[in-house]
């Protein structure tokens, strides 16, 4: 186990980058991603705190983080104005050169969204929320492109 109470009391959502030496992690005590690095791969007991991204300016509480194939597209779902926010970064894996790009809003589906996932190939995404006990699925005609989501199914 890892304790990362100094960071987020409340840890909700993880990703890691695609060989493991960076774990990302948000939570519904903070409106921030923090960021880790593992000085062994895959194993949270190495993990030292490297710095945080703020998206106050989006939403006040995050559930879920999800990078896309390459790590330069980071999505965090917004519990509060239950949205997925899509930001770009300038170098993989790396929030410090974070900008916020889109937000999609997944409100007409659940009022209390929990995560956010893509397939592989980044043309669907996946919102398991709260409000009707499901997972909605949405279609991306671009892929990792939250933007040109449209919803299927739930």
């Amino acid at each position: 186990s890892f304790d990362l109470s100094n960071e987020d009391a409340q840890p909700r959502g993880v990703a890691f980058d695609r060989n493991g030496d960076k774990m990302f992690i948000v939570g519904s005590g903070g409106d921030e991603v923090n960021e880790y690095n593992l000085s062994s791969r895959w194993d949270v007991t190495t993990a030292t705190y490297v710095q945080r991204l703020s998206i106050t300016g989006q939403d006040k509480e995050v559930e879920g983080i999800a990078f896309d194939n390459n790590g330069y597209r980071m999505f965090v779902n917004g519990f509060t104005n239950d949205k997925v926010y899509e930001y770009h970064l300038t170098s993989a894996y790396n929030i410090a050169t974070a900008s916020y790009v889109d937000a999609f809003s997944v409100g007409d589906q659940d009022t209390s969204p929990r995560d956010v996932r893509f397939d592989s190939s980044g043309y669907a995404m996946f919102i398991p929320g709260d409000t009707g006990n499901d997972i909605n699925v949405y279609k991306l005609t671009t892929p990792f492109d939250v933007s040109t989501a449209t919803f299927v199914a739930n």
